[in-house]
């Protein structure tokens, strides 16, 4: 047996150059074949099943050494003692891994099915920034292969360092895997998942870590908006709307002529624009100031005002109501415009 097998040695693969199959033993070949560049080296394997001859190649000699084609034979040859087609085998394998999808196409899966149900490109853009940066890894990695470690490996370096962006990475990844659970793609408990597994692994984010923003005291709010009204400028005017209505900032700078009753002194801002995607309505409220001047004191006297400004109450404009001017940015900010004016309104208009 031990003539039978092993009858190459690396010497004679490179110097053999007769054309045809050269036994190595075992079933493995060195088969050499004439080509227009010159001599092409390749192995093969030779194995007759339910009674017909069949021929497995390993790759060319040049890139798959002996050693390495003895091992892949005598694994063949395992294969076939056990009732096992090679050929079948390593044809189902390829398709396994083939339908084994990767955290990769999982995650772009769940961006593109999930981009509907996002209200902004923003949003999607920050849910795939936060993935494809700190998930490289695993990127590649098929879903079901993905484990505890893989996950600590990406949330370690910056679970105490970059503390909101680890938390919202971490709840991304878990929502990928949750993904590819919900599609067969992989079973079991998900690695990524907080309560009951990371949460006995990693420390516990400490809430406000930053502490608060700085917050004016609701008593010094008069003073303040008066000490507001005395600058011309636009933007003023989009603060105090903001204080007035109690409303985000988004909202205001977003804000359309169709979403006010002036005659009713009503803001009603539709679900698509808010934070909780449900419709909600805004008393324009007045407030004191303790500094007489000119502008305007509620928000609908400052709707009003701007409207006036604009031309006609009517008029609606597809950038909303007060709308950043890149053209008219300064350094200390943007100037706003009401959409219909075209232009910034100051106190003389």
């Amino acid at each position: 047996m031990a003539r039978q097998l092993k009858r190459l040695t690396t010497r004679t693969v490179t110097a053999l150059a007769k054309i045809g199959r050269h036994a190595d033993g075992g079933n493995l070949y060195l088969t050499i074949s004439k080509t227009d560049s010159g001599l092409s080296k390749r192995w093969t394997f030779m194995f007759a099943l339910a009674g017909k001859q069949r021929e497995a190649g390993f790759g060319s000699a040049s890139i798959v050494t002996l050693a390495e084609a003895r091992e892949k034979a005598a694994e063949y040859r395992s294969m076939l003692a056990k009732g096992i087609d090679p050929l079948s085998a390593k044809q189902a394998a390829r398709e396994a891994a083939a339908a084994r999808r990767t955290f990769g196409q999982c995650a772009d899966e769940l961006i593109k099915s999930k981009r509907r149900e996002w209200r902004s490109e923003k949003h999607a853009g920050q849910w795939r920034k936060t993935v494809t940066e700190y998930c490289g890894p695993i990127w590649d990695v098929p879903v079901d292969a993905i484990d505890t470690q893989a996950i600590l490996s990406i949330l370690q370096p910056i679970w105490e360092t970059i503390l909101e962006t680890a938390s919202r990475l971490r709840g991304r990844i878990e929502a990928v895997l949750d993904y590819g659970k919900a599609h067969g793609l992989r079973s079991g408990e998900n690695p990524a998942a907080w309560r009951g597994h990371l949460s006995l692994i990693l420390p516990r984010r400490q809430k406000l870590s930053k502490g608060h923003h700085a917050a004016l005291p609701y008593r010094d709010v008069p003073t303040f908006v008066g000490k507001l009204r005395e600058q011309e400028a636009i933007q003023t005017l989009a603060l105090e709307f903001c204080i007035l209505t109690a409303a985000r900032s988004g909202e205001v700078l977003g804000a359309r002529w169709d979403e006010f009753d002036l005659e009713g002194k009503v803001w009603v801002i539709r679900a698509s624009r808010m934070k909780a995607a449900l419709s909600i309505g805004f008393r324009c409220l007045r407030v004191r100031s303790k500094s007489p001047n000119a502008w305007p004191r509620s928000g609908a006297g400052i709707l009003s005002f701007l409207a006036n400004a604009a031309g006609s109450r009517s008029v609606t404009h597809p950038c909303g109501g007060f709308v950043p001017m890149p053209e008219q940015c300064t350094g200390s900010g943007h100037r706003f415009a009401i959409g219909a004016a075209k232009k910034p309104i100051s106190r003389e208009n």
